[in-house]
């Protein structure tokens, strides 16, 4: 009874809106405020926007058997378990035996992320564990698009064990690291492992980021997570330091960026984005600064094509530009990272089905990876860069104030654009972001979205579609995200495609059909961007969410950190697990960002 005498008040103030004139329309939300509100109260406890605790990760040096605590884990690579070699020997025969019980008992062969534990009968350790490492060299053929280091899975590894046996303290080492050759003259699949300091850096970042749980929704208090891991085996001293605290830094962006992906859609709305955005700022104001632009201070700059996609929804559309400058206020390069913000897709009226509407709060993925990013750089702190992050945010709903196909929307850059499908939302507001993104003045611009299933079709769900014009860009971010762990793709900007977008009554259309379909849309964003600015277009389609395991990944924040760490310097920057990023030689610039 109380739902429906909610509803006459509700349509008498929808008409109200209707019939009042735009000015004074255009900031009402009254509809629905008791919606809102009873949503609200769905979720009455308090949910934290950042982890309270986080593993203590160490370097040190010794003989880990030495060491005592809940869980010692070995990482063994395929050549090691296959050999009868003097380390091993002595390992298992420091152990009782438990080494080669897990060899020649239970098959264990060192393949990569393969585990085994067990009890440890002697010593100070509770548990011991042998993670697989697989082949020293991987050889891989020129172009592929590598993934997490062995490194960074014997640290994930570590991490998920210790949580499933209740360890609190936990002991990662290698058996044998220093004696390990590379041939520096073949292809490998992780370039930056060669030596101890880098193989550290991916073990830690692995362990601090390898057990996370979705918890925070749950009644139940979540169980306290690994307190503190040592990594032996690779030295100690003031540069393993760094290393494990550059990793923190990472893993609060990679965590952040998950907690976000994961949150509802009745707790994560645009105004939500934008008080993460305001947190991350408040948190660091030496170096953080945030805007946010309401509906009419969009609306005097023209953008139609975003604020067409939120119109709709009872959650008012909030555009966020959160922008880091450096202390010592020395600015080189100015760069921009804009993410996809659609706190919910509908499709709007080409709505979508059964199927796949149940992820759509992860339709802003884009944008926790870019907040993720500015989470981790706060903390970092690069010299000479100023960075904005720019979040589009809006929700695509279904009502009679939405947008409908074969409607005209008008673009900030003054391009008209017809509406095909209104499913193609992430586009519209991704165009009138990006030319915000180059008024500022920016060197280059990164985006990142969640925009295609045709890109989900093409790469599958590991691997993210890179597109871009400009080959120093491509260099880069391929470079980034190979240090980072993340795999991408370059795809083609196939010119001969935009005939595709053409629209018999506006300038293009927001929609060319299927076939092709991440290559039409990144097409269709390339026409807010001008030639004369580097940009990069990642289509992240299905890497928000991890299927098997049923968790939020986090993808993007580290790709996007190590690209922006990158561009620090002409030549070389040192950023975490990559001492030496070489940047494309100018001569090699495409079409594009000359």
């Amino acid at each position: 009874a109380h739902l429906y005498s909610i509803v006459p008040d509700a349509l008498q103030l929808k008409l109200q809106a209707v019939l009042e004139p735009p000015a004074k329309r255009q900031r009402r939300a009254a509809p629905c405020t008791v919606a809102s509100q009873a949503m609200a109260l769905i979720l009455d406890k308090e949910i934290p926007l950042r982890a309270k605790e986080q593993t203590d990760v160490s370097f040190a040096e010794g003989d880990p058997l030495l060491w005592s605590g809940d869980l010692l884990v070995y990482g063994l690579h395929t050549e090691a378990v296959a050999g009868s070699g003097q380390d091993l020997s002595a390992l298992n025969d420091a152990v009782g035996g438990i080494v080669r019980d897990f060899v020649d008992l239970e098959g264990f062969k060192g393949s990569l992320g393969t585990t085994k534990i067990t009890r440890r009968c002697n010593g100070g350790t509770r548990l011991i564990a042998v993670v697989g490492l697989g082949p020293t060299e991987v050889v891989v053929s020129q172009g592929a698009a590598p993934g997490p280091s062995p490194y960074r899975v014997l640290g994930e590894k570590a991490s998920v064990l210790a949580g499933e046996h209740g360890a609190k303290t936990a002991a990662v080492a290698l058996l044998s690291a220093a004696d390990t050759t590379i041939d520096e003259s073949a292809p490998r699949r992780h370039d930056h492992v060669h030596d101890l300091e880098h193989r550290g850096a991916d073990i830690a970042l692995g362990l601090l980021v390898g057990g996370y749980k979705c918890s925070r929704f749950k009644s139940a208090d979540a169980p306290s997570p690994l307190q503190s891991a040592t990594i032996f085996s690779l030295g100690a001293g003031p540069d393993m330091a760094d290393e494990a605290t550059r990793a923190s830094h990472l893993a609060r962006g990679v965590t952040f960026c998950r907690y976000l992906a994961e949150a509802p859609a009745n707790l994560c709305t645009p105004e939500y984005l934008a008080r993460v955005a305001q947190s991350i700022a408040e948190a660091a104001p030496q170096v953080m600064t945030l805007e946010v632009l309401d509906v009419a201070a969009c609306t005097a700059l023209g953008m139609g094509c975003y604020l067409a996609v939120g119109a709709a929804s009872a959650h008012i559309p909030h555009f966020i530009h959160l922008t880091y400058k450096p202390e010592s206020g020395r600015v080189a390069k100015k760069l921009a990272l804009v993410g996809k913000s659609i706190t919910f897709d509908t499709g709007g009226y080409n709505l979508k089905v059964h199927g796949f509407i149940e992820k759509m709060k992860a339709d802003m993925a884009g944008g926790a990876a870019v907040l993720g990013a500015a989470e981790a750089l706060s903390h970092i702190r690069p010299d000479g860069l100023e960075v904005h992050f720019i979040l589009p945010a809006a929700e695509n709903a279904v009502s009679g104030s939405g947008m409908r196909p074969s409607d005209i929307v008008t673009a900030s850059n003054g391009k008209t654009i017809e509406i095909e499908d209104t499913d193609a939302e992430g586009r519209l507001v991704l165009a009138d972001a990006l030319v915000f993104a180059e008024k500022l003045g920016v060197d280059a611009i990164v985006d990142i979205a969640t925009l295609t299933g045709a890109a989900y079709v093409a790469l599958g769900p590991s691997v993210g579609a890179l597109f871009t014009e400009c080959n120093q860009m491509a260099g880069a971010l391929r470079a980034a995200a190979q240090t980072s762990g993340e795999s991408i793709w370059q795809l083609p900007m196939e010119s001969r495609y935009r005939k595709l977008l053409d629209s018999p009554i506006a300038d293009l259309k927001n929609y060319a059909g299927q076939p092709a379909g991440a290559i039409t849309a990144a097409l269709f964003l390339r026409e807010f961007v001008s030639p004369a600015v580097q940009w990069g277009h990642i289509d992240a389609a299905a890497l928000a969410y991890d299927a098997e395991t049923k968790l939020y990944t986090g993808w993007g924040v580290l790709t996007l950190t190590h690209w922006v760490l990158s561009q620090g310097s002409a030549h070389k920057v040192a950023v975490f697990g990559f001492k030496d990023i070489p940047h494309s030689p100018a001569k090699d610039t495409g079409t594009r960002g000359k």
